[in-house]
């Protein structure tokens, strides 16, 4: 009796559980089909939840934001859903067996009924528990808006007093900026500094309640800019909300706040109004302020800027610890040569933050002398050859030349590349180039093509694609602004040779170059001193031979260049003019000008000598001893008179006798 009562009670014990396990299975039909009713119910509940979050999340004139607990229960449901889903799976695959958990089909099937069929209970009674916690109260809360939003930035080096001289203006109360403009060209860390000045907010005590950030870019989409406002005071709209409703919506809440908002990337004016920015010159005591950035300074003209910042390339020794930084101590330290061609390769980048950065990070992986040799070689020969420095450099500051007006101000912004590195060109000098090229409308009233010269010079600088050259009557170009013009000019690096400065010695001078090339500058070369041989330049259109060291020039060297139009050959000190310049058919612009040498003797020709050059439209012979006007045999007006399309000369008469022989 006392051994039977044990094994009565394992007997029991088993046989409820059997029957537990029993119901699991034959129930599960049952309870599969409550699931899914639990189920629908639930998702009606979770869409009544969401529809009221959605509608208070979305009232423009009250910021509101969804409560934690909401927040919680709407990812419960979502995580409860893909349980089912998991199960729904596991049913269909049991019935796509050919059979079905309901029948008795042996003790694998069995076993598995049951866990499916437990699944389902255990499930079915999580949802109705969600169902039930799913009743909630408040659903929304009042939105606490951050007033400034940190923005992740790069270490940065060099922009300090910057970031000072621009926080002095926003924090000074008595100051009467409203709009303060940054502009520099691309690449040089305007986006960058005004990231800075964004979380300067965070840092510094100042009197604004909101700091507002929005990317206005090149393509103006004033619904994307409003939307970015709008994110930041709290407020969302339909996609099909008209820009004046939004601007509506903007206006009411920021008309009574003090805020900064920073706009980034600005090409053309933008309408602050149109977008729902507060008059700031309306309220005297109002100390909102608009910070923007720009590659243009005409720009912010337009944005009626209270003040105008430049923001200029790092100085030599930011540029030097910029490049380090980028470049790391690992290769910096493979050679005990290598630091020395890391500054010259570093000094190729002129102090732009975007090239020392790109550059940079392109030789952090050379460890080799040689490999730092080869990289400087390619960046002075062809700088887009030069790994990344295409896509992640000249392709940025080509946005500035694609946003130049017309095609005209880009011809003129290409032809300024045919210089030198750091050369400075004289203004009058260029605009007599583009005359003579027919880059400019008017030149057939000199004095118009002149302004319209100086316009384009000052179009071309507020883009940041010219600067002030060492004499305030001189441009140049920075270095990468350079390379950005050769890499256009030469069909985006397809096609080399298209315009070519000329600075190799004259050993190393190829004849084939030349006779590919449109256009040919030796301005500031001092290796070259002989052009003795006859190149067939059948493309060559230009030939600038100004301020070189070349002394001789063969006879023969211009006969094989049948397009020749512009030659100048000012401050040249040949001593003789080759016999076929004279039969440069296409010839349309020749300068000898500021060519008196004391002390030799002047250059004579004889009559006739400029007849042949029929498409003369520029000759400038001013202070220039080629045409001795004083001889009884030299050249006559009256030779130049039959010169049609001469429309400027540039003489000097020195004598009686000479403005007698003009007269």
């Amino acid at each position: 009796m006392e051994i039977i009562s044990p094994v009565i009670d394992i007997i029991s014990r088993v046989w409820r559980c059997c029957a537990v396990h029993g119901n699991y299975l034959c129930e599960l039909k049952q309870n599969m089909s409550s699931l899914n009713t639990s189920l629908t119910k639930l998702k009606e509940r979770r869409d009544d939840v969401k529809e009221k979050v959605d509608i208070a999340e979305e009232n423009p004139t009250e910021p509101m934001k969804r409560t934690h607990e909401v927040s919680g229960w709407l990812q419960r449901v979502e995580e409860l859903e893909q349980e089912v889903e998991r199960i729904l799976q596991k049913q269909e695959a049991a019935s796509n067996e050919g059979g079905s958990y309901f029948c008795w089909r042996g003790r694998k099937n069995c076993c598995g009924g049951y866990k499916l069929g437990k699944s389902v209970a255990k499930t079915r009674n999580s949802v109705e528990k969600l169902w039930e916690e799913g009743n909630l109260k408040d659903v929304v809360e009042k939105s606490q808006l951050d007033h400034v939003r940190e923005i992740t930035t790069h270490l940065t080096i060099g922009m300090e007093s910057k970031l000072d001289e621009v926080w002095s203006s926003l924090a000074d109360e008595t100051s009467l900026v409203r709009i303060l403009g940054l502009y520099g060209m691309g690449g040089v860390g305007k986006t960058t500094l005004l990231k800075k000045l964004n979380n300067e907010f965070l840092k510094r005590n100042h009197q604004f309640d909101t700091v507002i950030w929005a990317l206005v870019s090149k393509d103006l989409d004033i619904k994307n800019v409003q939307k970015q406002i709008g994110k930041s005071l709290g407020l969302a709209w339909e996609n099909d909300t008209s820009i004046d409703d939004r601007a509506k919506d903007i206006t009411q809440v920021l008309k009574n706040k003090n805020f900064v908002l920073l706009l980034d990337d600005i090409w053309e004016r933008v309408d602050l109004a149109t977008i729902g920015i507060p008059n700031l010159r309306n309220e005297i005591i109002n100390i909102s302020r608009v910070v923007f950035t720009t590659r243009s300074e005409r720009v912010c003209g337009f944005m009626q800027a209270d003040e105008i910042i430049k923001v200029d390339c790092l100085d030599w020794d930011d540029s030097w610890r910029l490049f380090q930084q980028n470049v790391g101590p690992r290769a910096l330290s493979c050679h005990p040569s290598v630091p020395e061609l890391a500054k010259e390769v570093a000094e190729e980048c002129l102090g732009l933050p975007l090239a020392l950065i790109t550059i940079g990070r392109a030789m952090a992986s050379k460890t080799t002398l040689q490999e730092w040799q080869h990289a400087l070689t390619v960046l002075k020969k062809f700088a887009s050859e030069f790994s990344d420095v295409a896509d992640e450099v000249l392709a940025i500051l080509k946005f500035s030349y694609d946003n130049l007006q017309n095609k005209k101000l880009k011809s003129c912004f290409l032809y300024c590349s045919l210089y030198p590195e750091d050369y400075s060109i004289h203004r009058e000098q260029l605009i007599n180039l583009w005359i003579g090229e027919e880059f400019l409308d008017e030149i057939d009233n000199i004095d118009e093509a002149y302004y319209e010269g100086h316009d384009i010079i000052g179009s071309l600088k507020s883009a940041c694609l010219l600067e002030s050259g060492e004499e305030g009557d001189e441009v140049k170009m920075h270095d990468v602004v350079r390379d950005l013009a050769i890499w256009i000019a030469s069909d985006l690096g397809r096609k080399k040779g298209k315009y070519l400065t000329i600075l190799q010695p004259p050993n190393n001078l190829k004849l084939r170059e030349w006779e590919k090339a449109e256009k040919i500058c030796l301005a500031g070369n001092k290796s070259i001193k002989e052009l003795n041989e006859e190149p067939n330049c059948s493309n060559l259109s230009t030939l600038l031979l100004h301020h070189s060291k070349v002394k001789t020039i063969s006879d023969d060297f211009f006969r094989s260049m049948p397009i020749l139009k512009v030659l100048d050959m000012s401050v040249l000190k040949i001593k003789k003019l080759p016999k076929s310049i004279f039969a440069l058919a296409e010839l349309q612009y020749f300068d000898l000008s500021f060519r008196i040498q004391k002390g030799s003797d002047p250059i004579e020709l004889s009559p006739g000598s400029f007849i042949c050059l029929k498409k003369l439209r520029m000759l400038n012979l001013y202070d220039s001893d080629i045409c001795n006007w004083e001889v009884e045999d030299g050249p006559s007006l009256s030779e130049l008179e039959s010169l049609n399309d001469l429309n400027y000369l540039g003489i000097s008469l020195e004598t009686g006798f000479a403005f007698q022989k003009l007269a």
